[in-house]
């Protein structure tokens, strides 16, 4: 998922211009994904041509469903 900012009167403009959402059911998963030959070798390299890497950030979470 890809969200980007929109006007929001009384807020200050955000630091960033979209944010990048990605889930994994188990941290093998995602393992498998960003440490594969793949993502190495052709798709982490290439994010040098349209991101400005100096400026993000990641973090991993684990969701917790909350119901009041």
């Amino acid at each position: 998922m890809v969200s980007y900012p929109v006007p929001a009167p009384n807020y200050p403009e955000p630091d960033y211009d979209s944010v990048v959402e990605t889930w994994f059911d188990t941290m093998d998963d995602l393992n498998a994904l960003f440490f594969c030959e793949n993502w190495l070798k052709t798709v982490d390299p290439d994010h040098k041509n349209f991101v400005d890497l100096k400026s993000i950030g990641s973090i991993i979470s684990e969701e917790e469903v909350v119901v009041g």
